[in-house]
């Protein structure tokens, strides 16, 4: 009796042992698979940051771009109104002329 019961308890802590293998190794790929995940969670916050900035420095550039081309436009007009305005005087001192001319 005192044989069997001894095999029995080895039989036992054999299984206990078996038991507790599987479950570590059961936990250990639960681990691995939530580390795996993670790192997938990780690339995929990555991948939307650096898309989200470069569509802001993609909206930056534009915006700067729109500005620097509002300011060449507001040049452009600003310099056509003073020629506008340069020519004007010119064409009146022409006119001024040709009357004292045709008056001399």
């Amino acid at each position: 009796i005192l044989k069997k019961g001894k095999e029995d308890l080895k039989r036992a802590e054999e299984r206990h042992q078996a038991v507790q293998e599987a479950q570590r190794k059961e936990h250990l790929t639960m681990l691995e698979q939530a580390k795996l995940a993670a790192t997938e969670d990780g690339k995929r916050q990555g991948r939307e940051e650096a898309r989200r900035k470069s569509e802001e420095v993609e909206r930056r550039a534009k915006d700067i771009e729109a500005t620097g081309m509002m300011r060449v436009l507001e040049e452009r007009s600003k310099m056509d109104r003073e020629f506008a305005e340069e020519k004007s005087r010119l064409q009146q001192a022409v006119i001024a002329e040709r009357q004292k001319s045709a008056e001399a």
